[in-house]
């Protein structure tokens, strides 16, 4: 939680030293009345509870009447293609061992990445499950149904422990009354993410086989103040109107004289103009609402999604891509029509007008290793925008496939070394090649007016 710091007045130095003891022995007081220990100590009130899940298993919609609870390891994902197949996870932490009026503070879920298939990051969503379901017999079509879904963020190739923050859904569970936490964990739908798995590590996991999913909740106790305390509404006082001393008259009494009128002469307006200057009507523009336009000003400039800033991309080849995204320009009527996306690598420079808001980049050849760098320069009809911020990836060296020629006694030959040798060299510079989505230009083809 990123606590607000209040912005304050520096009182003068005369005064400064008086005010900080001050302030010192009110935050102390302050920090004994939550229940909180001196500074360099811990907190001593909230308690940490580690839960194993009781439950998790694989669904496939390839295989909808199949049960997956029994594996070792939880798999998501979905292939290529409009009816392609898709797996999820789904995952089952109980409540029993947290005491009864707890106060959740936070809550973590922790899944063990053991491999990945696809160099590109995929994105990943989590949603709260209704229902019940058991991991003995839970199938793609008995799957209980996601309540909506929450960004859980871009993950890549890499393996290890990822941290899920699942603090207010474990303590909307708990509040309501709800003996478990029962959540499902799936790959983004649509091609940009797709051909892409990333698998877990099951509660079935043999040893070394990676850690179980687990949930580690921080808590205080019943009657334990909140370590954190948010900020309540005041009740103060609203301005109510009052009852004005507004002179009401009473009903008279029948037996008061009803005065009569009196001859009191009461003057008639003239029909001279008098002296006194009429109302001249100026005409006022009324307020219009101001919408400012922006035609021909400058929209702004793209957002750069993914891929993520410094990351680690694999060659684009062999089927693994890059997979580039970002949002509209962010100022005015943009009226959006495309970007161009710039690559720029070791002495590579790669240029596509792209109509949407995404592209996935491939190649069938190898490209240069080392670092690079990605931006957007987004078309809007009502005026120019500015480049997006540049974000850097770093691309592995491209694995040489050396062929061998074999003698008739099965040896290598001679030949095989300069085989291979030919076949790197005429990979490290290939010449332009159209794919499936771009054609890729060598820097120094390019260079010499290609």
């Amino acid at each position: 939680m990123k606590l607000a710091r209040p912005q304050t007045h520096r009182p003068s130095h005369g005064r400064w030293r008086a005010r900080a003891a001050a302030l010192a022995v009110a935050l102390g007081a302050g920090w004994c009345a939550l229940g909180l220990p001196a500074a360099g100590r811990g907190i001593l009130d909230v308690e940490t509870l580690r839960v194993a899940a009781d439950a998790d298993a694989s669904v496939d919609s390839a295989q909808p009447d199949l049960a997956l609870g029994a594996t070792q390891a939880l798999t998501i994902g979905h292939a290529v293609g409009p009816n392609a197949s898709s797996t999820r996870a789904l995952l089952r932490f109980p409540f029993t061992d947290l005491p009864g009026g707890a106060t959740v503070v936070s809550a973590t879920m922790t899944l063990d990445v053991i491999a990945a298939r696809g160099g590109a990051e995929v994105a990943l969503l989590w949603s709260p499950v209704d229902g019940t379901w058991r991991e003995a017999d839970v199938t793609w079509s008995t799957q209980p149904p996601a309540e909506h879904a929450y960004w859980l963020g871009l993950l890549g190739p890499e393996l290890g422990p990822l941290a899920v923050d699942v603090t207010s859904t474990v303590i909307d569970r708990v509040a309501a009354g709800q003996s478990a936490l029962s959540l499902a964990v799936w790959v983004a739908e649509g091609a940009l993410d797709a051909g892409r798995t990333r698998t877990f590590a099951s509660r079935e996991a043999p040893p070394g086989g990676g850690a179980p999913p687990r949930l580690d909740i921080a808590y205080v106790g019943a009657g334990t103040p909140h370590p954190f305390p948010t900020a309540t509404p005041t009740d103060r006082p609203t301005s109510t109107p009052t009852a004005t001393g507004t002179h009401t008259p009473s009903p008279t009494d029948s037996s008061t004289s009803t005065p009569t009128a009196t001859g009191t002469q009461t003057p008639r307006p003239t029909d001279r103009p008098t002296n006194t200057p009429t109302a001249t009507v100026t005409q006022t523009p009324s307020p219009t609402p101001t919408t400012t336009s922006t035609f021909g000003q400058n929209q702004g400039q793209a957002w750069p999604l993914r891929p993520s800033d410094g990351v680690h991309l694999p060659q684009p080849v062999g089927g693994e891509v890059w997979v580039f995204e970002w949002r509209a320009p962010n100022h005015g009527p943009c009226l959006y029509s495309g970007a161009q996306l710039r690559l720029v690598g070791p002495g590579t420079s790669i240029t596509r007008d792209v109509p949407g808001l995404s592209y996935v980049f491939s190649s069938s050849w190898p490209v240069a290793a080392g670092p690079w760098t990605w931006s957007v320069l987004a078309h809007c009809a009502h005026g120019p925008t500015s480049p997006s911020d540049r974000r850097a990836f770093t691309v592995a060296a491209a694995e040489p496939t050396p062929t061998a020629t074999a003698t008739a006694e099965g040896t290598a030959s001679a030949s095989a070394t300069a085989t291979a040798t030919a076949t790197a060299t005429a990979t490290a510079s290939p010449s332009p090649v159209a794919t499936e989505d771009m054609v890729y230009v060598p820097f120094a083809a390019a260079m010499s007016g290609r």
